[in-house]
């Protein structure tokens, strides 16, 4: 009786396993880190010719423009055996000076979700020196994309996610398309997840906030995405959204990146359709579509009302004559002042400013957080 129930037991089990894959799709993506799985994302990129930093056409438009920084390519310090990650989002601390670096565990787009990085702190602070004082975040991130800190020092944290997975394939076990607020120590203090007015997230680009603490979010980051700016309250209450994939001015390509200013006017780096859109907070009207700084990735405001693009494609048929690098410019009216160049093989992304007016950028393609020192 034993062995016929035991026989019997086996059946069952090898019935049930031919069940569940003959109800699993044909069509579901292999999971980040199992057998077949493409290995996607940027390769660290040491070719010498890419590395260089990058030269104008004499007739770009961005000919001329002083560059009054020094580029430091290695300042932030990895502990030992840690090597960075594909890295788009980087912010400045509260105190103006210290870099906040979240990384994807290795150099591929869904790094932290492969069970050999399951250890892996994504989310790095590091000091003026270069030294990491603290780090946290493992098992907990899909695919950072953008970051910022608030006014109270908390740390918030977009983070792409698994987009248009067909119904009944499986998910990886850490969950994406979240937004979160974190503690400088790493406590997760909010968590807002889809769906928002009447949409899930379709990969969380960037997030801001208004002057009265409001959050901005860009949604969209994949071939059918939504393509949005997203509003909420300080309590993290929807209040607004707008925008919708397509080329027009009117339209969003890609929302790549967001900044607000102190008059709640929204700067979105559309890098898809090449331009800087600007918006009213208040109501999600267009107010301006500015395209004289290339292909923006990544916009950041600083304390003195200047504004930083980070172009990291350039050269472009929309915008031809351009080369990557970094443009500053009036707040006012988008007026370029200053060009600071970078490498061409490298996909500049996430952009930060200290208070000290010194610039940091999240590299991808050679992956590690880049800063240019003001000269004095």
């Amino acid at each position: 009786m034993k062995m016929r129930h035991s026989a019997l037991c086996a059946l069952l089990l090898v019935a049930a396993a031919g069940n569940a894959l003959a109800q699993t799709p044909a069509n579901c993506p292999p999971l980040p880190g199992a057998a077949g799985a493409p290995q996607v994302g940027n390769n660290s990129n040491r070719d010498k010719v890419a590395n260089a930093d990058s030269d104008l056409p004499k007739d770009s438009p961005l000919a001329g423009l002083p560059n009054p920084y020094t580029q430091q390519y290695d300042w932030a310090k990895m502990p030992k055996g840690r090597l960075y990650g594909d890295d788009r989002a980087i912010a400045i601390d509260k105190d103006g000076k210290s870099v906040w670096v979240v990384d994807r565990c290795d150099l591929s787009e869904q790094g932290c979700v492969k069970p050999q990085n399951k250890s892996v702190n994504p989310i790095m602070k590091f000091d003026t020196n270069g030294n990491l004082v603290k780090s946290f975040g493992a098992g907990m991130l899909y695919a950072p994309h953008g970051a910022r800190v608030d006014k109270n020092g908390n740390l918030w944290t977009a983070d792409g996610g698994p987009n248009n997975i067909p119904a009944g394939c499986p998910r990886p076990a850490t969950e994406g398309n979240l937004l979160r607020e974190w503690s400088p120590d790493g406590k997760v203090l909010m968590t807002i997840r889809g769906p928002v007015d009447g949409k899930p997230f379709t990969g969380l680009n960037d997030v801001d906030f208004g002057p009265n603490g409001e959050i901005y979010v860009a949604d969209g980051h994949a071939r059918k995405a939504n393509m949005r700016i997203l509003k909420f309250d300080k309590t993290g209450k929807f209040l607004l959204a707008w925008g919708s994939q397509g080329a027009g001015d009117d339209q969003i390509g890609i929302p790549h990146g967001l900044a607000v200013d102190k008059q709640n006017r929204v700067y979105v780096a559309d890098r898809t359709d090449q331009a800087l859109k600007v918006y009213d907070g208040n109501s999600g009207k267009l107010l301006h579509v500015w395209k004289q700084f290339g292909t923006p990735s990544g916009v950041f405001i600083d304390k003195h009302d200047m504004l930083y693009v980070s172009d990291e494609i350039a050269n472009s048929p929309k915008n031809p004559k351009f080369s990557p690098g970094v443009r500053i410019a009036r707040l006012s009216d988008g007026k370029v002042l200053m060009n600071v160049p970078y490498r061409p093989g490298n996909n500049l992304e996430g952009i930060t400013v200290d208070d000290a007016g010194n610039i940091y950028g999240a590299n991808t393609n050679h992956p590690r957080a880049v800063r240019w020192m003001k000269k004095s």
